[in-house]
C-alpha cells in the first residue's frame, strides 16, 4: 500500500513538471510595443528610424510662395504665347540649335526669294546671322556668317549663350548683308518689303537687316517672343503680361518697331530647334 502511494506521488509531481513546463513556452514574449526588461518603455519612433533626422535635415526646403510664384510666372508665359527653346547646360552656358526653315508661302515674293537676289554666289559668306544683347555687354553678341547654301540647308547651327541666375538676357535675333564684314547686324538700316526693289538696284551700300526676332534668357531657360500681331494694343498686353520675365520693357518696342520695317515670319520651336521662319513664293504660282 505504501509502495502504492509513493508511486501515485511521483506520478503527480511528473505530471505538474510536465504542465508548468508547456504553460511556460505557451506564455507571449515581449513584442515590439511592450515595455522591456532593460528599460521599461516602449521603443520611440526616432529609436524605430535612426535615420529620418538625417533624411529631413537634407530635404530641400521650398517655400510654398515660390512655387505659386512660378506656376503664376509659367501661366504668364504660355498665356503671351512664348515658346520654350530646348537647351542643354553647358557649365556657365545653354546650348541650343538653330536653323533657316524656308517655306513655301503664298504668290508673292517672300524673304528667301528676295535674300537669292542678292547674291550671285551659293558658297560666300556675305551674310551674317547674330543674336546681339540688348540691354547689356555687345562684346557678347553671338556670330555665324552663313552663305546663301548655309541659308537654304536643314543643317542646324549651334548656340551657346550665357546663363543669367536670376535674371534676364533679351537678344535680338538678326540676319542681315553684311558685305563690309562689320560682324553685327544692330546698327544696320532695315530692308523691309517696301525697299525691295529699291535695294536689288543699289550697287554699293547694300548691306541691311533682313530678319529679326527677339528671345529672352532666364535662369536655365530660353524663349522665342511672339511675334505674329505688333500694334500698340498688343504690345501693350504683352508689356503688362510678360513684364516680369524680361530683362525690359525697351524689348517689345525694339521689337514692333523692327517687325512693322521687316514683316519677318515668326519663328517656330520644333524639330528640338529654334527655327527661323524664311518664306518664298510658292512654286505653283504664275
Amino acid at each position: 500500500m505504501k509502495l502504492l502511494e509513493g508511486r501515485q506521488g511521483i506520478a503527480v509531481l511528473v505530471v505538474g513538471l510536465m504542465l508548468g513546463f508547456y504553460l511556460y513556452k505557451r506564455k507571449p514574449g515581449p513584442s515590439a510595443n511592450q515595455p522591456t526588461k532593460a528599460t521599461g518603455q516602449a521603443e520611440s519612433p526616432t529609436e524605430q528610424r535612426p535615420g529620418q533626422e538625417m533624411i529631413d535635415s537634407l530635404a530641400p526646403k521650398v517655400k510654398v510662395e515660390q512655387i505659386v510664384e512660378e506656376r503664376r510666372q509659367s501661366n504668364l508665359r504660355i498665356e503671351a504665347g512664348l515658346q520654350s527653346i530646348p537647351t542643354v547646360s553647358t557649365g556657365s552656358g545653354l546650348k541650343f540649335l538653330t536653323r533657316f526653315k524656308t517655306v513655301p508661302m503664298g504668290c508673292a515674293m517672300g524673304d528667301f526669294d528676295f535674300i537669292k537676289s542678292m547674291t550671285d554666289s551659293y558658297s560666300d559668306k556675305i551674310f551674317l546671322l547674330s543674336f546681339e544683347p540688348l540691354h547689356s555687354n555687345k562684346s557678347e553678341i553671338i556670330r555665324f556668317r552663313v552663305s546663301l547654301g548655309d541659308i537654304a540647308s536643314p543643317r542646324p547651327l549651334e548656340v551657346v549663350v550665357p546663363k543669367v541666375p536670376d535674371a534676364a538676357r533679351d537678344y535680338a535675333v538678326y540676319l542681315c548683308l553684311d558685305t563690309a564684314k562689320t560682324n553685327e547686324c544692330g546698327k544696320k538700316k532695315t530692308i523691309g518689303p517696301r525697299f525691295w526693289a529699291g535695294a536689288l538696284n543699289k550697287k554699293k551700300d547694300r548691306d541691311g537687316v533682313l530678319y529679326f526676332q527677339a528671345l529672352t534668357v532666364r535662369n536655365e531657360a530660353a524663349y522665342i517672343l511672339p511675334s505674329k500681331h505688333w500694334n500698340d494694343s498688343a504690345v501693350k498686353s504683352l508689356k503688362k503680361t510678360l513684364k516680369s520675365t524680361l530683362e525690359s520693357e525697351a524689348t517689345l518696342d525694339h521689337m514692333q518697331k523692327k517687325l512693322l520695317d521687316l514683316s519677318s515670319a515668326p519663328a517656330r520651336v520644333s524639330q528640338n530647334a529654334l527655327n527661323l521662319t524664311l518664306p518664298y513664293k510658292h512654286p505653283n504660282c504664275d
